[in-house]
């Protein structure tokens, strides 16, 4: 009762809570790991307000759990040694979509159904990993370095500038969001190494290890006006890598991914429990799933462009490959799939990871494809 007493202090007492029915939601994930019970749980509602509990935490040596997300699959939100939950969830507004310098800066509570929504009501969508389930936080995705299925885009990385708590309690602005006047500033925050040291690379994965990021800010890009999604069954996977070194510095090419038999069957089987097995043994290997698309300008000249590009290296290079309009066997699979790719897994519906059993453990990396 006098932690709860104490984070009463910094939020409204409706938004602390030490019942045993709060602290076991937030005890485990989707995860493989054990679970950890928090000694309290805390929803703040502005950076103000997780300044203080954070710096309370550290001067008492509470340990704090940062949440951000409705969806973990990590196991890094799990209360491994107690301490008190930092729920973000009622941090979620969108601050501003600035269409002219393809930004959208919004807190850590926004989850991706709600940023895509508001992001299409301007003909704007965001660069996102395959299909995040819509009630994950964007903002978690980003700093874990999720890989987007966007392969070209035209600046670093999406991440632009960010607001974080540091254990200290001081609130601080990351790149050129930290310049005097911000956000009415002319940089805008939209260069995430900005004045002086990119502190930025300081928090990106380390899950809430460093401090709690309360917004940021990303590159957003315009929808496409033409779309054709291309398909090829990979049965040789160094042979396919080759043919991706080949076209993707180039940047042909939006969305570009390679997803092997079981998970693409996670994806596109209506009923887990009756198509399955069928689809998994009907499906090649590995799959190539490849959409080039036609922006703003000139779209139709940009398709014929990357096709021609596509027919040429095929031909001359790469005579193995088979690009194809829908995938042998699967009729209309482009159709479906294409709008798939452009939005979050549907809010409700078990998510394509946890379709077969119902958890999962994520072994993230990056590295190049040839050593994956």
């Amino acid at each position: 009762m006098r932690i709860k007493n104490e984070l009463a202090k910094f939020v409204d007492k409706e938004y602390v809570s030490d019942s045993m029915e709060d602290r076991v939601k937030y005890s485990r994930d989707f995860s493989l790991l054990s679970p950890g019970v928090p000694d309290a749980v805390v929803w703040p509602a502005n950076s103000e307000e997780v300044s203080k509990i954070v710096k309370w935490c550290n001067e008492k040596e509470v340990p704090v759990i940062p949440v951000s997300s409705r969806v973990h699959f990590y196991g890094c939100t799990i209360p491994k040694e107690g301490g008190i939950v930092v729920d973000l969830a009622r941090m979620n507004r969108i601050l501003e979509i600035d269409t002219d310098n393809r930004l959208v800066r919004f807190e850590a509570g926004v989850t991706w159904g709600q940023l895509m929504e508001e992001l299409k009501k301007k003909n704007m969508r965001a660069i996102m990993p395959l299909m995040p389930p819509a009630e994950r936080s964007p903002l978690t995705d980003t700093l874990e370095r999720e890989v987007p299925t966007n392969v070209v885009y035209d600046y670093g990385e999406p991440m632009q500038s960010i607001e974080v708590v540091w254990p200290t309690g001081e609130i601080f602005r990351c790149g050129s969001a930290s310049v005097n006047g911000f956000p009415d500033s002319k940089s805008r925050g939209a260069n995430p190494s900005g004045p002086g040291i990119d502190f930025y690379r300081f928090v990106q994965g380390a899950q809430g290890t460093m401090g709690i990021v309360t917004w940021m800010s990303l590159k957003i890009e315009s929808i496409p006006r033409i779309d054709k999604v291309y398909f090829a069954p990979i049965h040789d996977l160094p042979y396919a890598m080759e043919f991706l070194y080949r076209i993707l510095p180039r940047r042909i090419g939006q969305e570009c991914l390679i997803l092997n038999n079981v998970d693409l069957t996670t994806i596109i089987a209506e009923d887990m429990s009756e198509d399955f097995d069928e689809l998994c043994a009907k499906l090649p290997p590995w799959t190539l799933i490849l959409v080039i698309s036609g922006l703003l300008r000139r779209p139709e000249e940009k398709i014929a462009y990357e096709e021609n590009f596509l027919n040429q290296v095929i031909k001359n290079e790469f005579p193995k490959m088979s690009l194809l309009d829908n995938l042998p066997g699967f009729p209309g699979l482009g159709k479906k799939l294409m709008p798939m790719l452009r939005a979050p897994w549907p809010e409700g519906k078990t998510h394509w990871k946890l379709r077969l059993k119902g958890g999962c453990q994520s072994i993230f990396f990056i590295t190049r494809p040839n050593k994956a």
